[in-house]
């Protein structure tokens, strides 16, 4: 095994709220290997689950362990993965990421003041405009 395990969570990322992490380790050879998660440096025993070893076509293995959790802003979470092969652990680190689409409070202030300032300009041209019967 060469390359750092590969970490992802299950579904779009949010504090606060249950997910889950996947580690996967690929192309090992012979299929015996070990994963360790961690949580700000602290090992986790707790909701986690190895799947089973899977055949790879060129004759190595993958699997895949998985963590429950609930991520929250400051935390970092890694997976370590021992095979025989490596003579260190290698290991992946994943935290929370800011939302791509959070906007700051300026913003939705100045996108709410400008759609009432163009309704009032368009109320106010619309009945100027209006001819009366």
């Amino acid at each position: 095994m060469s390359s750092k395990p590969l970490i992802y969570t299950r579904y779009e990322e949010e504090a606060g709220v249950g997910n889950s992490l996947f580690c996967l380790a690929n192309h090992f050879y012979p299929p015996s290997i070990n994963f360790t998660w961690t949580k700000n440096g602290v090992e986790l025993m707790e909701r986690v689950s190895n799947l089973r070893y899977r055949h790879n076509s060129d004759g190595t293995f993958h699997r895949i362990s998985t963590l429950s959790f609930t991520p929250g802003d400051e935390d970092v979470y890694s997976c370590s993965v021992q095979h025989q092969a490596s003579p260190q652990p290698l290991s992946t680190s994943w935290e929370l990421k800011e939302s791509q689409y959070s906007v700051c409070p300026a913003a939705g202030f100045f996108g709410a003041s400008l759609v009432l300032c163009l309704m009032g300009i368009g109320s106010g041209a619309f009945f100027f405009t209006k001819q009366p019967n």
